[in-house]
């Protein structure tokens, strides 16, 4: 509320015996945060993460308050967003899933995850497939960094920019 966005909540685990969405409106209510159900303006689903109820109500929520919004993200210029997780694989060196917030990453910029960086090597999307680049609101996983980064990272992609008369 402090931040003036506009807010969609996601009430877990109805699929338990004892669930109570309506008292976890209840709660909400009382921090000023009205389902739209009851005449406020905060969009209330009911989801398992379990068993996927709901799940698709919630994706239809935020797809429909983006066009009512009219959220769009640039797409053009240097990529920027934030890490989401990041490991150190035994083959692949440090792997970081990095959730791009704005701009293009492409396969060989040079990215700036916290206080790692390094070329990136390869690009894998969320299906496990072989990518070439990713724009705003698509998470990536990439590979090429130095070291590992912390999640939460701020990660700034660079156009690497090789002079072939330089030697």
């Amino acid at each position: 509320r402090d931040a003036g966005v506009t807010l969609i909540v996601a009430i877990n685990k109805i699929d338990k015996d004892n669930a109570d969405p309506e008292k976890a409106k209840q709660e909400l209510a009382k921090h000023e945060v009205i389902p739209e159900s009851w005449g406020g303006d905060v969009l209330m689903n009911e989801i398992s993460a379990i068993t996927g109820d709901g799940i698709d109500r919630l994706l239809e929520s935020v797809v429909l308050q983006a066009e009512l919004l009219d959220l769009k993200a640039p797409v053009d210029g240097r990529a920027s967003g934030v890490v989401v997780e990041a490991r150190l694989d035994k083959g692949r060196g440090a792997v970081a899933t990095v959730l791009i917030q704005k701009g293009t990453l492409h396969k060989g910029d040079i990215l700036l995850a916290g206080r790692e960086f390094g070329r990136v090597r390869a690009l894998t999307d969320d299906q496990g497939r072989p990518s070439r680049q990713a724009g705003p609101s698509e998470a990536i996983e990439i590979q090429g960094l130095g070291g590992v980064p912390n999640s939460g990272d701020e990660a700034i992609g660079f156009v690497a920019v090789i002079d072939e008369g330089f030697c």
